[in-house]
């Protein structure tokens, strides 16, 4: 496997209150992945209360955050 689709639906202080990422992550991470996570905005369809530029960045900070932590 060399692509993961990483769906989330908002970041909010640096972290997504709908998937344990932390746990996904950890997983991927135990079992040696070393391929791409693709950041996928699904709120864009339900809300226009946030840029999706800026969630999609906020998601890829989150994620490379715990992937250093762990």
């Amino acid at each position: 496997m060399v692509h993961v689709h990483g769906k989330f639906y908002g970041v909010e202080n640096g972290a997504d209150p709908s998937i344990d990422y932390p746990a996904v992550l950890g997983v991927l991470r135990a079992q040696g992945y070393t391929g791409f996570v693709s950041s996928e905005y699904e709120a864009h369809a339900y809300t226009d209360r946030h840029n999706a530029f800026d969630q999609v960045a906020a998601h890829q900070q989150m994620c490379k955050r715990i992937l250093e932590a762990a």
